[in-house]
């Protein structure tokens, strides 16, 4: 976790829920309420199974700090005996995730669980204007479900290890053929996990800048410990859905 003060990131620590198990992916709900993430820690004391699963904990803001309940499974029919990836909720609480199951069009997909109450109905994989015979992950939905912003990796006009796509929600209900974010935003590395806040898109990217002509040891060893390194990083960018949608 990292709080923002005066338009500066602070140092992270490590978030109370976790440490314990392998946990991934985390996500606030459309109305910040909740957060979820991707885990693969027991559902219950003896438990076995060792695959991913969705999780999520109700949030208290308090003045300086953020106070999580423990950790809750949901359960069928969101999770399975196969793997749950980078949960995202929509306002309305509908939830959309990336799995691999066999009855996929894919070789990972994206699906929604439609909410009713305190309940999530049947899962289903999105259509043909999001998922492929290939792999998609990683979505975003916005809070309107108006768009949704994922990955996919083998497509076509994909530049390199996986690309983002945005994909328009029309009035139908329907999600569109996806278009990719194009060149300014993807790279020839794997570009994955986006996020939009405040008129920004944040993503991960394992493009890497690697100036060269290194003089000394230490200069190659302070770039292989750097942003920009190829192992993974956070960017952003000013993001306004609507240019995406005029250019299509």
């Amino acid at each position: 976790m990292s709080k923002k003060t005066d338009g500066r990131w602070q140092p992270l620590k490590l978030a109370p829920f976790s440490g314990t198990y392998n946990d991934f992916e985390p996500m606030f709900s459309g109305d910040g309420s909740q957060l979820w993430f991707s885990s693969d820690r027991p559902r219950y004391s003896g438990d076995q199974r060792k695959d991913w699963d969705l999780w999520y904990m109700n949030v208290t803001y308090n003045s300086d700090s953020l106070s999580f309940t423990k950790p809750v499974n949901p359960g069928s029919p969101v999770n399975t005996e196969e793997d749950e990836y980078y949960p995202s909720v929509a306002a309305n609480g509908n939830l959309y995730f990336t799995a691999t199951r066999k009855a996929g069009p894919g070789k990972e997909d994206i699906y929604v669980a439609q909410r009713n109450g305190d309940m999530y109905q049947t899962v289903v994989p999105l259509g043909k204007g999001v998922n492929s015979t290939t792999y998609e992950f990683n979505a975003y939905v916005a809070p309107d479900e108006s768009y949704l912003i994922f990955s996919s990796f083998q497509r076509a006009d994909d530049l390199g290890r996986g690309d983002l796509y945005i994909s328009f929600r029309n009035t139908k209900g329907i999600y569109e053929e996806a278009i990719s974010l194009g060149d300014k935003i993807n790279s020839s590395a794997l570009d994955y996990c986006p996020f939009v806040f405040e008129g920004r898109l944040y993503f991960s990217s394992d493009r890497y800048f690697d100036p060269g002509n290194y003089e000394r040891t230490s200069e190659l060893e302070q770039w292989l410990t750097s942003p920009g390194n190829g192992l993974g990083d956070i960017y952003s960018i000013p993001f306004h859905p609507e240019k995406q949608l005029s250019a299509k």
